[in-house]
């Protein structure tokens, strides 16, 4: 639950009441945990901290998505570097999930217009309506690629989850939580996603924080 200081005191609640009723089930014994997002470790202080057993880190989504200028906002380790000292002294213990994913954000009349997804990028790359510059695909004229309908003007900027970037976040959060044992999450888990790492690759993911 992303929850902001606006639905705290409700979600907080919630967690609390869940373990009321574990507790008079029998289930005294079972643990508790919560999504913790990156600002929600820097701003503690307003956001809080939920009553349970521990968090789950959610390393991506750091950037600001529906800004233009944005480079990445799924993972930049530049970004990262922003919030490392918070996770350092957060006063639950922390499991961590990195990103495997990928989408492209629409931006029309220079305003964010949605995210588009499974849109391969060897179509875009093939279709002569299109330039490309860096991750980003600006569209010359009105046009239809698979099934989405682009208007004159509009860009795409391609977000990717790239090797070296999960590899070097891993290796950044691990040295801020490497106090305790943790479970380390890759999401997402699906067929097209993980056709883009090798075996060899998804393995380092998991040994970079430990």
């Amino acid at each position: 639950c992303d929850w902001t200081a606006a639905t705290r005191a409700t979600y907080f609640q919630l967690l609390k009441v869940a373990r009321s009723r574990l507790n008079e089930a029998g289930f005294a014994s079972a643990k508790i945990s919560a999504t913790i997002r990156l600002f929600q470790c820097k701003y503690m202080a307003k956001t809080g901290v939920p009553p349970v057993d521990k968090g789950l880190l959610m390393c991506y989504n750091m950037g600001n998505l529906t800004h233009p200028g944005t480079g990445n906002s799924i993972l930049e380790t530049t970004e990262l570097k922003k919030y490392i000292a918070s996770v350092t002294t957060y006063p639950l213990p922390l499991d961590v999930a990195l990103p495997i994913f990928d989408w492209k954000v629409l931006f029309h009349e220079g305003s964010y217009a949605g995210l588009v997804k499974d849109l391969p990028d060897s179509l875009l790359q093939r279709c002569p309506s299109v330039t490309i510059h860096d991750n980003r695909y600006t569209f010359l004229k009105d046009t239809t690629v698979q099934h989405y309908s682009f208007k004159a003007g509009d860009v795409l900027r391609d977000e990717q989850s790239r090797y070296d970037e999960i590899i070097a976040a891993g290796k950044m959060i691990g040295a801020s939580v490497a106090r305790q044992k943790m479970n380390v999450i890759l999401y997402h888990l699906d067929s097209l996603t993980l056709i883009k790492y090798s075996v060899d690759e998804m393995e380092n993911m998991y040994n970079s924080l430990h």
